[in-house]
């Protein structure tokens, strides 16, 4: 992933374009808006199709956020789980849970 990060920097710079940048909501400590992951992982799936390598169907990253839960857990008391599905052909339905939207 270091690889795709290098590549994608050099690439925009080249054509002068701005890095895109992870960043937080007002009053949050956590970079939780990811426009600069999101960028990285489009530029490496651009890469891959152009050579003729398999395209990601799907991506999902893993966000570990806030405090942990006890001394040394692998537990947050805030995770972010992202998932991008890139073949649209792939989605079946959308549900929401029943207390969507919020109140």
């Amino acid at each position: 992933m270091l690889d795709a990060y290098d590549l994608f920097v050099e690439d925009q710079k080249r054509s002068g374009l701005t890095i895109p940048e992870n960043r937080s909501l007002a009053g949050e400590p956590d970079k939780i808006l990811r426009y600069l992951d999101r960028a990285v992982i489009q530029f490496l799936h651009d890469i891959l199709q152009d050579v003729g390598e398999a395209a990601f169907d799907s991506v999902r990253g893993l966000f570990p956020e806030g405090n942990q839960l006890y001394p040394g857990a692998g537990f947050r008391d805030r995770n972010h789980i992202q998932i991008a599905v890139c073949n649209r052909k792939l989605i079946l339905g959308l549900f929401y849970s029943p207390d969507y939207p919020p109140k």
